[in-house]
């Protein structure tokens, strides 16, 4: 065979490449059927738009951009609801819709990352009690501005922020220290044990002992995350934990396969264990932070989704990476609009009540879940 022409493995690899795309593409299509089908639902107005009013909705924000940009024309909001209806409530769905796929997608990213450094087909990043640790902020948020509490975005994130971050170093600490400096799986796991633990039992106190029936209310709704802040600060805060958390993963796509590798292989393939656990376990952290203060607990996805899609792409990160952010967020989105049309189903029969997605999420994703725990087809190979 003559230099330069392709080989059997070239047309292997080729249409390999062309096979992922394309089961790529199809994820793509259904989450944004998912995302169109989402936009008649109302947020606040508990009813179902017609598409004619989706439509009308947009073209008038279109209108009021470009009027904004150019005119300096200033529009009321008492004229844009008489000129459409329903014209903040599909600019709310939009901005939900949107909050939600990116919580889906870093949800699944960091239990990916997490299966991967514990080397574990079913870790998730309630192994290491950072769920625990964002309950905490909430927990603290509460005991500080009280009532308040609700209205509070941006200390709600600081808050949560702080008391993962506090908990994951507290872990790493332990590890650090049980491991005489190096950071290995085992002893990450024991670190987490204890810390989760001490964690929730603290979490029990002030919830049982410390809050009366108006302080446990207050927790428990920002704690479900039962309305989707559509603030700007949170939408802003959105956007920073995307790009910092996911910007080195996704640089770094290729070369985290050595992750899920013994830690004598990590070394001999000439890689840092510590660093590189220590990074991605940095990233998954603030994945999992962004999507639970912004969505709520939503853990079954972060076990589904990864392995859902190293069932279906391969046991490759790079493959893995696109897959597994589609697959989650397509599960949260589809969450998302169930809970709405039952919120929607619920105030028509007379009984208003709120669902939060996280409750939707869990129980549809348990049968999934109980798939995986029966078949385990794939593991690291």
């Amino acid at each position: 065979m003559q230099a330069g022409n392709p080989t059997y493995d070239d047309y292997r690899e080729s249409f390999g490449k062309r096979h992922y795309v394309r089961k790529c593409l199809a994820l793509l299509a259904v989450l944004i059927v998912l995302s169109i089908a989402s936009l008649p639902l109302g947020v606040d107005v508990k009813q179902i738009y017609g598409y004619g009013d989706v439509l009308g909705a947009l073209s008038l924000w279109v209108e009021v951009t470009l009027d904004n940009l150019t005119a300096d024309v200033q529009h009321t909001s008492l004229e844009l609801l008489e000129r459409c209806p329903a014209y903040y409530q599909v600019l709310a769905r939009i901005a939900v819709t949107g909050i939600c796929i990116a919580g889906g997608a870093m949800t699944a990213l960091s239990g990916g990352l997490y299966q991967m450094v514990f080397r574990n087909p079913i870790a998730a990043p309630t192994m290491l009690g950072v769920g625990n640790g964002v309950t905490l902020g909430v927990v603290a948020l509460v005991v500080v501005f009280g009532a308040s509490a609700p209205y509070m975005t941006g200390f709600r994130y600081l808050f949560c922020y702080i008391g993962a971050l506090v908990v994951l170093a507290l872990v790493i600490g332990l590890a650090l220290a049980i491991g005489k400096g190096r950071l290995v799986v085992v002893d990450m796991l024991l670190a987490g044990t204890v810390i989760s633990a001490l964690a929730g039992q603290a979490i029990v106190f002030f919830t049982y002992c410390v809050f009366d029936e108006d302080a446990w209310e207050i927790f428990n709704a920002i704690n479900e995350m039962l309305d989707v802040s559509t603030e700007p600060f949170s939408l802003v805060a959105l956007a920073i934990a995307l790009v910092v958390s996911i910007a080195p993963v996704a640089l770094m796509r290729f070369k985290l396969n050595v992750v899920a590798f013994d830690e004598a292989d990590m070394r001999l393939s000439g890689m840092n264990p510590t660093m590189l656990r220590f990074v991605a376990l940095a990233c998954a952290t603030v994945m999992i932070i962004s999507a639970q203060v912004q969505v709520g607990t939503i853990a079954m996805v972060a076990l589904v989704a990864p392995y859902v899609a190293r069932s279906a792409f391969g046991a490759e990160y790079s493959k893995q990476f696109w897959s597994a952010a589609l697959i989650g967020a397509i599960l949260v989105t589809a969450c998302t609009d169930i809970t709405s049309l039952l919120e929607i189903a619920f105030v028509a029969g007379g009984v208003p009540l709120d669902f939060p997605i996280g409750l939707v999420a869990n129980l549809v994703c348990l049968p999934l879940f109980a798939w995986i725990i029966a078949s385990q087809k794939r593991m690291w190979e």
